[in-house]
């Protein structure tokens, strides 16, 4: 009876990740190669936010190619990608901690914008931006090195057939680590992954919002010879970025129970036998719904972002059935309000 529950719930768990992916992964590849290009173009690309959130929407395209037609293909296509122990592993968490860490300098951004709208002007520019991500990105590289501490191992059964009269010997190959360096890799992964940029996010925000509430009227410092909407226009546009921050955590909320209950199990092995079928359920779950969010960003920037749904009506040429003049008017404001 176990064992026919286990059967059930792995066929349960690729049935949700076959129509899964085979429905959202190719849309959201399409909608994220749609959003770089709306970003690239030069009314979204000229400031520093336009240009991480190219970063983000190529980053997000990535994510979601590695785990179509690399971590994942054989739910679908019924394939595997070949590769040496720790390898799969360590590009995984390279990819999607590097979108969290994108993320977070997108709330950074913001911060720098309204308390350094003067002063330090260096810390701006776009190449102290590219230098930062390139920074991340190797302290993640090398963060992440420990999943390729790992050891192929062979394991040989023999199975004999009655039907058949004849003997089976089957050759399995797997990768292991030790214990002290699989606690390690699973620590590193859950803190850079989800807790560091979580707490990073908070932090930017929570000084966002309290400069917001005590001074509105200076939130844009640097433009005093601005419209009297200015500032509130720079206020909605620095809530988009909270709201992305929100939003990211939603999404990523049910993984990071997943990678939290993984080292607890690690240390207390609470989950047994029989529940492992259940687990591994709700960790391909997590896992669908956080990547969900990769394949969401342009939807997010069309509900939310004005300024994107402008710029994609005048690339599809339907700026005029909407209103040429008032699109126009709307893109030009908003450029000036989110120059850094």
């Amino acid at each position: 009876t176990t064992r026919a529950a286990t059967v059930d719930l792995t066929a349960i768990s690729n049935s949700i990740s076959f129509y899964y992916l085979i429905i959202s992964m190719p849309l959201g590849i399409l909608f994220n190669l749609l959003s770089i290009v709306l970003f690239r173009r030069p009314n979204l690309n000229k400031t520093n936010m336009g240009m991480l959130f190219t970063n983000l929407a190529v980053m997000d395209t990535i994510s979601l190619l590695f785990y179509f037609f690399v971590q994942r293909p054989s739910v679908v296509f019924g394939y595997s990608v070949p590769m040496p122990c720790g390898v799969m592993s360590y590009l995984r968490r390279i990819i999607f901690n590097y979108c969290s860490w994108v993320q977070v300098m997108i709330s950074a951004d913001r911060f720098i914008n309204i308390y350094f709208s003067i002063r330090f002007k260096f810390i701006r520019s776009k190449k102290f931006y590219y230098m930062l991500l390139g920074i991340v990105l190797v302290i993640v590289s090398i963060a992440t090195s420990t999943n390729l501490l790992t050891t192929p191992s062979t394991t040989t059964t023999t199975t004999f057939s009655n039907a058949t009269n004849r003997t089976t010997t089957r050759t399995t190959t797997s990768c292991t680590m030790t214990r002290e360096v699989s606690l390690v890799t699973d620590f590193l992964a859950i803190l850079l992954r989800v807790y560091l940029p979580l707490f990073s996010m908070l932090f930017f925000n929570f000084m966002i919002i309290k400069r917001l509430i005590s001074s509105k009227n200076k939130v844009n410092q640097a433009n005093k010879s601005s419209n009297k909407s200015s500032s509130s226009k720079e206020a909605k546009f620095t809530a988009l970025t909270i709201l992305l921050d929100v939003i990211f955590w939603i999404f990523y909320a049910p993984v990071s129970v997943n990678l939290t209950l993984s080292i607890v199990d690690t240390f207390t092995e609470f989950i047994q036998p029989s529940q492992e079928a259940a687990y591994n359920l709700y960790a391909n779950i997590s896992q669908l719904i956080a990547i969900s969010y990769h394949a969401s960003f342009f939807l997010i920037n069309i509900i939310f972002n004005k300024l994107f749904r402008t710029e994609l009506l005048v690339m599809l040429r339907l700026d005029r059935t909407f209103g040429n003049t008032r699109i126009e008017s709307t893109a030009r404001t908003q450029m000036s309000i989110n120059q850094n």
